[in-house]
């Protein structure tokens, strides 16, 4: 009788946890090859935020996208598609990052001009973390946009020695 009820549960359990995998790849179904380091390091928490755009029809338009696995952008059900009506001057990603400090959560939030959704390597310097200034430089699939900030410089040197 024991092992009925072990067997149940273990049963049970996995249903629950395979359900909610299954959740997530409905939640977000479509993504995109997106590399994100803050402060010359990989986040190790998931990042959040939407990106706002123009479409075809000069309606503004807002998509909300999660960062939890390194290396890619999931997008809520349906918004991917919405990406196709956006207008080619670009889009402006949110991003809303929390980080721990010894024992509290510093919230951070970046607003990054897209030149277009694709494959990016998005490197991100807080050069002050009480004002919440930053600079970010970015690789977007061939186009380089550079920061002549210091700080930037700086972590781009920081980069170099790890490899």
């Amino acid at each position: 009788m024991k092992k009925i009820y072990l067997l149940v549960c273990i049963c049970f359990l996995s249903y629950n946890s395979f359900s909610q995998s299954s959740y997530k790849l409905i939640d977000y179904e479509r993504h995109i090859d997106f590399l994100i380091f803050i402060d010359a390091r990989i986040p190790n928490n998931s990042l959040n935020g939407y990106l706002d755009f123009i479409d075809t029809n000069q309606q503004k338009q807002s998509i909300r996208f999660n960062y939890g696995q390194t290396g890619c952008i999931y997008f809520e059900e349906g918004g991917f598609e919405k990406l196709s009506s956006a207008n080619k001057d670009g889009m402006i990603m949110h991003l809303e990052y929390s980080r721990r400090f010894r024992k509290d959560y510093q919230d951070f939030r970046y607003e990054i001009r897209l030149p277009k959704l694709a494959s990016t390597i998005l490197m991100i310097v807080n050069i002050n973390k009480k004002k919440g200034t930053y600079a970010y430089d970015m690789d977007c699939d061939g186009i380089l946009i550079r920061s002549d900030h210091k700080a930037m410089k700086k972590n781009s040197k920081l980069r170099e020695r790890d490899y």
